[in-house]
This record gives C-alpha cells, sequence and structure tokens, in this order.
C-alpha cells in the first residue's frame, strides 16, 4: 500500500510540470527594423556599411542586369541609401561580359527614414528567409548577395523562386526606384 501511494504521489508530481517547451523561447516584439539597424547598421563604426547586390535573370542563365545598395551612415548620423542600376541587354551578352566596368542606368541616393529602414529591414528578413528555402540545381535564377563592410553578415541566396523576386520589385517600388520588371535595359 506504501508503494502505491509513493508511485501515485511520485507520478503526480512528474505529470505536473506545466511549462510548455514553447515558452522557453525568448519572444521578441521588436520590429524587424529595430533589430536589424542596431546590429548590422549600426553607424558608430566609420566603415559600417551594407552592401545588397541583386541580379535578376532576365537573360536566363546568363545573368541580366543587376541592382547595388549600399546603406551608410553620413556624417551627420543619418542613415543613406545608394542605389545604382546597371544597364545590361540580354541581345548584346558578349559585349557586357567584356567590359570592366559597367554602364550605369540610374544612380541615387536617398536619406533613409523610419518607414523606408523598415522596408528594407523587411526585404533582408525576406532574404534571409529565401536562404533557408534555397533549393536551386540549375544556374538559372536570380542571385542575391547581403553583406557589410565588417563581414559579420553575408548572406548569398541564388533563387528560381518567383515570390523572392516579386518581393524584390514591390522593395525598389516602396523606396521610390523603378521596378524594371522584366523589360530589358536599353
Amino acid at each position: 500500500m506504501k508503494y502505491i501511494i509513493f508511485i501515485s504521489l511520485l507520478s503526480c508530481l512528474i505529470s505536473c510540470d506545466t511549462r510548455n517547451k514553447q515558452s522557453d523561447r525568448v519572444e521578441t516584439k521588436e520590429s524587424p527594423q529595430e533589430l536589424f539597424f542596431p546590429n548590422y547598421a549600426r553607424g558608430d563604426v566609420k566603415n559600417d556599411t551594407l552592401y545588397l547586390e541583386v541580379m535578376i535573370d532576365d537573360c536566363g542563365e546568363f545573368g541580366g542586369p543587376s541592382d547595388n545598395f549600399k546603406v551608410y551612415v553620413d556624417s551627420y548620423r543619418n542613415y543613406r541609401l545608394e542605389y545604382k542600376r546597371f544597364r545590361f541587354n540580354c541581345d548584346s551578352i558578349q559585349y557586357y561580359y567584356e567590359l570592366e566596368t559597367k554602364p550605369i542606368g540610374l544612380k541615387e541616393d536617398i536619406l533613409l527614414n523610419d518607414n523606408k529602414k523598415r522596408i528594407l529591414s523587411l526585404f533582408m528578413e525576406n532574404l534571409l528567409m529565401g536562404k533557408v528555402s534555397e533549393q536551386v540545381s540549375t544556374n538559372a535564377g536570380s542571385y542575391y548577395h547581403l553583406y557589410n563592410s565588417d563581414s559579420t553578415l553575408n548572406i548569398s541566396v541564388h533563387s528560381e523562386n518567383g515570390k523572392l523576386e516579386n518581393e524584390f520589385y514591390n522593395f525598389k517600388k516602396e523606396l521610390g526606384f523603378p521596378e524594371n520588371k522584366r523589360k530589358f535595359d536599353e
């Protein structure tokens, strides 16, 4: 009888652990912008700069036009974004590959307000998720490369995923840049 009472009490104690395993995870209420900018675009280091290079596969496995984004802090400690769109014509691929410097089709420099920081952070979060689900088995596909100047961040995504490409076009549109969606530069 003692053993039955002891076993019943022991089983009650063991089964009374009602903690949920998921509740042990740290939940954050910060937005992606609040998590991203203080960690990877601090602004307290002189050469702390973020780079995003994107090549959309308008020409199939031979690539296509590329967009380069550079996020940096100016002398007034404001976040700025320098955007460059390089021209590319799929009918003249050999010409573009032989050039030492790519011809620039568009170059702009904008001040990043809180809304634009949020847009940038959300796209970078989407890139990270694209990296997690990356499954590429061919040379075709768009290429995204996100890195910073001190090499603490380095994400390369080679994607045939049309969803990520559409997110990129929306990202450009929300920042005020032309989408250049499936239109070849002349």
